[in-house]
């Protein structure tokens, strides 16, 4: 799976980051590490990218590629519902 991280509305950072987060997440990520205007794309979305922190590891680099490795133990997340909107 290649990883493009984009500025996307809050609800989607949150799904992405319980994915990530998950059992049923990808056993290997590539991670381009590029910019985009002068932003680091995958730095946009600070959830998914504490998931990524804390359940990936870094099992090779290339020029401009991180290939991350899932971490053996992972559980899955729950998410509540703190709010409906009507």
């Amino acid at each position: 799976m290649i990883l493009s991280l984009r500025t996307a509305p809050v609800r989607s950072h949150i799904l992405s980051a319980i994915y990530f987060a998950g059992s049923k997440a990808p056993e290997y990520i590539l991670l381009k590490d590029d910019t985009i205007y002068g932003h680091i794309k995958y730095l946009e979305n600070p959830l998914t990218w504490e998931a990524l922190k804390n359940h990936y590891s870094v099992a090779d680099v290339s020029d401009y590629m991180l290939l991350l490795k899932k971490d053996k133990q992972i559980n899955d997340c729950t998410m509540a519902l703190l709010n409906r909107d009507v």
